[in-house]
Parts: C-alpha cells; structure tokens; sequence
C-alpha cells in the first residue's frame, strides 16, 4: 500500500478548499484557470524534470502549485496569461532558483509574489469573494488542523498564527485599528492556504522543530512591518501592499533556508534529515 506523505494530505486540503470555494461561492468563474494553472504545472514538470534531472519527478508539487495558482490568481477579467505564467515560475523555480541542491522558495509562493511585482495594476490574488463565513472557515480550519497534525507540521501552523496575533495586538497600539480588524486577514482563504502549506512546506523549510518555528515568527514579523508601513504610508512598503503575508515568506523564507544551508552543508546535525526532505507521515 502506498505510503501516505505530508504532500498527499496538503493535495487533499487544496482540492477540499478548491471544492467548497466552487460549490458555495463559484469562484472559478469557468473551468480556463484550472485547466492553464494545472496543465502548464504538469506540463513544466514533466519538461523541466526531464532536462533537468533526466528522470520523470511526481507530479504531486505540480499539482499543488497549479491548483493553488487556480484559487488565488485573480487577473483583470480576459487577461489568461497570468495563468500560464505563474505556473512556469512557480515549477520553474524549483529547478533553476538552487542553492546546494535544494529549491529556496516554496513554488506557488515565488509566482505569486513574481506577478504581483511584475504586474501590480493587472493581478490580484483571492480575497473576500471567497466569502468569511464562520461555518465555512470553520470546516475548513478543523480539516486543515486535523491534516496538519498528520502530516506533523501543526507546530510550524500554530508557531505562525501565535505570531500574526501577536504582532496584530502590538499593531493597534501603532495604528489605532481594533484587534478584530487586525486578525481579520487570517481567517481568509489565502490565509488558509498560507498557514497550511506554504509556511509548512517541507521542501524548503530548515530541518529542526525550533528552527521552522523560530522562521515563522520572523516571517509573521516581516509581514508586519510590511504592514505597519502601509498603514503609515511608507513609500518602499507600498510595492508589497498587495499581499503581505506573500512576500514576507518570498523574503525571510529563502534567506533563513539559505543560511541554514551554507552553516551547515544540508544537516541540523549527525544523523538528522536533510534539510528540505520530506517530513515523515
């Protein structure tokens, strides 16, 4: 029987979320994003794995970028080529953005936070139309702890949400915003997707228990000061308004597995798994 591995239980939370979002809301809008996201992820894939690595990757990782790009890539109404183009850099990415052997970005990270740079004024990513019903959160956030905790990833999801809260309550002593509003975010879809599987990718997440929890609360206050910085109208905080959360892991994400990997060559120490290998199931 094959065995079940934390990348399994992450394809299964996506497809639960991609569901629940279509049936309630109709948020695809039509079937073209989900065929072009997941269809030129499989079909990168397949291509780069091949060149690459002369050898066929499962396509799991395609899967889940294409599927995500599907949720959250919100393009101007006619615009397609944002789909094609997120998931070349998003599989692209793992092959040629390398350090060590390893991919420093979590793929649908790095095309999300790519084409919000690129194209600002003609992509957004998902947000409100998703609806912020509280059954729906609900279903969605038990399943999502329930597969978390499985895949034994629930530390880094808790360590993170601990640090966006905090960081929400030192906020409104800047900002003179009420804490509901601060933590409000977090209970949308692209939050529910960030906490689940971006922050927690086992691929390019530091090795030891401490280490991810520790790159979390440095993301969640990176992705505050990103935040502080808009409210306040700071002009270099403005390029990264669009999604926070996004580019404080493009950011703080690759450097700490970098560093990571040139301190200590891809190990936490004898006898550890490699930094960036899957974690047990």
């Amino acid at each position: 029987m094959p065995r079940i591995t934390p990348k399994h239980l992450i394809m299964a939370l996506i497809t639960i979320i991609l569901v629940v979002g279509q049936v309630r809301y109709g948020i695809l809008k039509g079937w073209t994003p989900l065929v072009l996201c997941l269809g030129g992820a499989v079909f990168a894939e397949m291509v780069l794995s091949r060149f690459m690595l002369g050898q066929m990757t499962p396509l799991s990782s395609a899967y889940v970028s294409g599927t995500s790009l599907t949720l959250l890539l919100k393009p101007e109404p006619g615009l397609i080529w944002p789909f094609l183009v997120g998931a070349a850099l998003s599989i692209g990415s793992k092959y040629v953005l390398r350090y060590k052997g390893k991919h420093l970005w979590n793929p649908t990270n790095f095309g999300i936070a790519a084409l919000l740079l690129v194209a600002p004024g003609k992509i957004a990513i998902l947000g409100h139309e998703f609806g912020n019903d509280l059954q729906t959160n609900m279903v969605i956030w038990v399943i999502g702890l329930l597969i978390a905790s499985r895949a034994k990833i629930l530390h880094v999801t808790f360590a993170y949400v601990a640090a966006f809260l905090f960081f929400a309550w030192v906020r409104t002593a800047i900002n003179g915003q009420s804490f509901l509003t601060e933590v409000t975010p977090l209970t949308g879809p692209m939050y529910q997707l960030f906490v689940f599987f971006m922050v927690t990718d086992p691929a390019t997440t530091v090795a030891t228990k401490k280490g991810r929890m520790m790159v979390v609360f440095l993301i969640a206050a990176f992705e505050s000061v990103l935040r502080t910085g808009n409210d306040l109208g700071w002009a270099w905080a403005t390029p990264f308004a669009p999604a926070p959360a996004i580019f404080a892991l493009a950011i703080v994400g690759p450097i700490a597995l970098a560093t990571r990997l040139a301190v200590l060559g891809g190990f936490a120490r004898p006898g550890a798994p490699r930094v960036g290998a899957p974690l047990a199931a």
